[in-house]
């Protein structure tokens, strides 16, 4: 029985959906089998930086859209006194951190 190590990545498989995009057309598209993809959006397994970077491309993601989808755990969010929601600060975006865009 497989283990989860890491997020679902739940948010990216909605996107996926919402763009009518199957988990084996966009496996062809980055050069990976249908069950590795599986593996990393059900969190069996992670992307890569680089595969992280060519599905951005793929989805039309901008750079301050890559943690919400991919990274869901680092965008922590708090509710302000009006009920606002915010991204904590410290949150540093992984595109500025890697540079990919």
């Amino acid at each position: 029985m497989k283990v989860k190590k890491y997020q679902e990545l739940d948010r990216l498989k909605k996107l996926l959906q919402k763009k009518n995009l199957s988990y084996r057309k966009l496996a062809k598209l980055i050069a990976m089998s249908t069950d590795a993809l599986n593996n990393k959006l059900n969190g069996y397994s992670v992307f890569k930086s680089n595969e992280v970077e060519r599905l951005a491309e793929i989805l039309h993601l901008a750079p301050e859209e890559i943690n919400y989808y991919f990274f869901p755990s680092c965008c922590v969010s708090q509710q302000k006194e009006q009920g606002e929601t915010v991204v904590l600060p410290e949150i540093l975006l992984l595109s500025e951190r890697m540079r990919i865009f």
